[in-house]
């Protein structure tokens, strides 16, 4: 652990608070460059960026024009520590984002699992991660929050939270304004937002937004004539009315409803049945679709694809009627031979993912003669429709469709904030109810003759090599029965979560501020796994339910858990957890403070959700994961206001560490989450904003991480045929302990010391000018030059060759004029414009000997007009 460097890195804040206290005064005035003040809620009340002892990053309307971000994965490039990348690791979801901060995050969709980082719309919370990729429209300010904020933002934010806050309806003016832009690649976005007071009642005004956005895709989907994947159909519209007919009361109501449709996910090959991921070597797997494909059929006849050569690992690499890297074109080329399918296993010659998120709430705030009264009852909830070629090749070995997925949560929230004893106590206090259900049904695409995972019985009238084509290119075994799924899988959830909390603050003196938080939350969930399938033989490798097969062998796979359920497990869970925070601040001036803080915060625990090979029973748990964090900052306007420097040190303990993995009774396609143990996570983080002249605005952040595995539960945790241990380890399967890889008790044995966590880059900075010519007509320009470095990273905790990234670097430009009367501008900018090719994420299936990753989107200009009426 390198204290060294953080300690650096923090006195860049901290030197110059002693030698500089004037007060802020710079003034935005003539179109000339000044820090602004920032109002936040991150502690659920309005108080300046710069007295919130929390490690936050705020961006108001302005930043986030002047950046170009068009959602939360960009708010996450201008963020130490931050990490937000569109699809997750198993998903063809676009809108599925894989969200970490300071290390520690959600990288799987799966319904049942539950995030790190709480996503909120206007104080309502987004509970699964589908759906949360945000769109930036209409917002009075967006606030990315660091660290634990159990207290007042609740569970599974342990490792932060990102506040959304929209503009809110206006009864004293009518304003509007027109967003359009243009780009390479068939970019179109318009972004629309109109103040419409309501002049028939006095203090009713509402606010309308919409948007509709278009983009090519970018990866080739090489076996269809015209598929591009990775594109972007987006449709937008938000409704507020707000009514205020006294000082005491607001009443605020809101609705929105957004649609995307996009082919499946930009993932790329990496490798195709070649690798078990620890070494160079050829890896052939035993286990599923690859190995059955290319040589023989579990019954032992000849190889599904027909073509003897397919049995060699020359054949494989080099023959295109082989499941191998003859499919791979490469990670650096954006290509990919996918085939998708539907539901009945027929090839989709226009494949297409969807997603419809839908949101309501009413918000009421009175005065009282405790303080002000808020209370928030809001619904939230999607629908869904998606799938993925998981052996990423143009022949049928293993697809997945997520035909039915869809949530609806329900939340009621009352807060109470004021302040007592002539001002010198601030408190906050709440209640707040929180219930989900949901569905996902999950088809499962194979290959006919799956013996352990089949669907049906076996087809005695296969003829190998048997192929039928449709789209230029395409090719797939035909069985003439049935088409190629074998199972469904249904996942239902239940959830509950009720808590009560509050936060109070005493301010010791002018310039010392105590506060201390508590939270107890009681959190409940149901979840019941079916699995569906036409035949469902009994047998040891596929376990039967209590009064045995149900499944009827009618050449069909239905869902309605009546007539097809082959296997069925249900697990229930309750945890009650306390969380408490604590925090001192010393103001060293007004307009400089220094601030140590203390918090806890939890994640659910859960079950293991997926199981294409049966289902184990019990069905395997995880506990929930707890972090301890403490915290020292400093946070400065300094200069008289031409600089401003926030930073903080942390050190976060995780005790029962959640990770993706295999547990063990999972076979090989089974994933799920295991605690690994205790994690340590230091950091530091600096954020600087110079105002170098009227003109110039420099602005730079720096995140430093050093992410470990402190202990293992019980000295060792397996994922698959991967054995992490500390030394000394043993077993029942080992005569001597375990202190070497010599003596590995399974394929790959990992010594504690060389665990590495995904998502845990070392470095990460960002650097940003802006620069503004004055023109004599009364109008300017403004260019903007952003660069972000960010360091290798893993995908997986699994030691994968290809699970990883190395360090890459993003640069964007745009330069805007902006007219005399400040009424109108015109942008012209370039994302990625050094067209950088990097993954954000990758999937490995130890069945099919694959792997691939997800790339990000190439260099691409656009023009952007904006104009404002009022």
């Amino acid at each position: 652990m390198n204290y060294k460097r953080y300690t650096a890195l923090f006195s860049v804040v901290l030197f110059p608070l002693f030698f500089s206290f004037d007060k802020a005064s710079a003034q935005a005035t003539g179109g000339a460059f000044a820090i602004e003040e920032i109002v936040v809620t991150a502690r659920r009340r309005e108080e300046s960026l710069q007295d919130t002892p929390i490690a936050v990053t705020a961006f108001t309307e302005d930043e986030i024009d002047l950046r170009g971000a068009l959602n939360v994965n960009d708010l996450a490039q201008a963020t130490p520590n931050v990490m937000i990348e569109a699809a997750s690791q198993t998903s063809g979801l676009t809108a599925s984002p894989t969200i970490f901060m300071r290390g520690v995050g959600q990288s799987d969709f799966v319904i049942n699992t539950d995030p790190a980082v709480g996503i909120y719309i206007d104080g309502v919370y987004v509970a699964r991660s589908i759906g949360s990729m945000m769109d930036l429209v209409d917002l009075e300010r967006a606030e990315v929050l660091r660290g634990p904020q159990g207290t007042l933002f609740g569970r599974n934010t342990l490792a932060g939270a990102v506040n959304l806050v929209t503009k809110r309806p206006n009864p004293d003016a009518y304003e509007s304004k027109v967003s359009i832009s243009f780009g390479e690649n068939s970019y179109s976005n318009l972004r629309a937002s109109f103040n419409l007071p309501i002049e028939a009642v006095d203090d009713l005004a509402a606010r309308v937004s919409i948007m509709q956005r278009t983009r090519g895709g970018y990866v080739k989907a090489t076996s269809y004539d015209n598929l591009w994947l990775g594109d972007d159909n987006t449709s937008a519209v938000r409704a507020q009315l707000e009514f205020s007919p006294s000082d005491s009361l607001r009443v605020n109501l809101t609705g929105d409803w957004s649609h995307n449709k996009a082919a499946p996910a930009p993932l790329v090959p990496a490798a195709l049945y070649s690798a078990d991921g620890t070494t160079t070597g050829e890896f052939v797997s035993v286990l599923m679709q690859g190995n059955w494909w290319n040589v023989s059929t579990p019954m032992g006849g000849a190889s599904f694809s027909g073509v003897a050569a397919c049995a060699t690992a020359e054949g494989r690499n080099t023959n295109k009627l082989c499941y191998g890297e003859a499919n791979n074109p490469g990670v650096d080329v954006y290509e990919t031979g996918a085939i998708y399918y539907d539901v009945n296993g027929n090839v989709d010659y226009t494949p297409e993912n969807w997603l419809t998120t839908y949101g309501s709430a009413l918000t009421v705030e009175t005065e009282t003669a405790y303080g002000t009264l808020r209370s928030i009852t809001a619904y939230r909830g999607f629908k869904s429709s998606f799938m993925n070629d998981h052996d990423y090749s143009p022949l049928p070995i293993f697809s997945n469709i997520n035909d039915d997925f869809h949530q609806d949560g329900r939340s009621q929230e009352f807060q109470l904030t004021g302040q007592a004893m002539d001002g010198r106590l601030d408190y906050t206090a709440g209640a707040y109810l929180f219930k989900e259900t949901g569905t996902e049904v999950v088809s499962l695409i194979g290959v006919n003759g799956l013996w352990v995972v089949q669907g049906r019985k076996q087809n005695t009238s296969y003829h190998p090599g048997t192929v039928y084509t449709g789209a230029s290119g395409m090719n797939a075994v035909h069985d003439g029965v049935g088409g190629l799924k074998f199972q469904r899988i249904a996942r239902d959830i239940d959830n509950t979560s009720n808590a009560l909390f509050t936060q109070l603050t005493y301010h010791i003196s002018d310039r010392l501020h105590l506060t201390g938080g508590l939270r107890t939350t009681t959190d409940k969930k149901t979840f019941d796994v079916t699995i569906h399938r036409d035949y469902c033989p009994a047998n040891a490798n596929n376990p039967q339910p209590a009064g045995g097969p149900t499944s009827n062998g009618d050449g069909r796979i239905e869902r309605d858990k009546v007539t097809d359920i082959c296997e069925e497990a249900v697990g229930t869970a309750e945890w009650t957890q306390t969380d408490p925070m604590l925090s001192l601040v010393y103001d060293i001036s007004d307009t400089a403070m220094i601030y140590g803080s203390f918090a806890k915060g939890f994640r659910d625990g859960g079950f293991a959700s997926r199981f294409p090979e049966g289902m184990p029973q019990p069905m395997p748990a995880f506990r929930p994961e707890y972090v301890t964090n403490y915290e020292i900052g400093a946070k400065a306007d300094l200069f008289g206001g031409a600089l401003r420097l926030n930073g903080a040190i942390f050190n976060s303990t995780y005790d029962d560490m959640q990770v993706n993995a295999r547990p063990a009774g999972l076979a090989s396609g089974g994933t799920g989450i295991e605690n690994v143990g205790k994690g340590i996570l230091t950091g530091a983080e600096l954020e600087a904003l110079w105002i170098v002249s009227d003109t110039l605005r420099v602005d730079a952040t720096v995140g430093l991480l050093d992410a470990k595995i402190d202990s293992l539960a019980g000295n060792a945790m397996q994922s698959g045929t991967y054995l992490w241990y500390a030394p000394g380890y043993t077993d029942s399967t080992l005569s001597t302990p375990l202190v070497s890889k010599t003596n590995c008790p399974t394929t790959t044995c990992i010594p504690l010391s060389e665990a590495v966590l995904p998502y845990a880059p070392e470095n990460n900075y960002t650097f940003g000018i802006t620069h503004r010519i004055p023109l004599v007509s009364g109008g300017n320009i403004t260019s903007r030059l952003d660069y972000m470095y960010m360091d290798a990273q893993r995908f997986k905790f699994e030691p994968h060759m290809l699970m990883r990234e190395d360090a890459y670097r993003v640069v964007n430009f745009n330069t805007t004029y902006n007219s005399a009367a400040e009424d109108w501008s015109l942008t012209f900018g370039i994302r990625n414009a050094t067209n950088e090719v990097y993954s954000s994420n990758g999937s490995f299936s130890t069945g099919n000997g694959n792997a691939a990753v997800n790339l990000n989107r190439p260099s691409e200009s656009f023009v952007r007009y904006q104009r404002y009426f009022d």
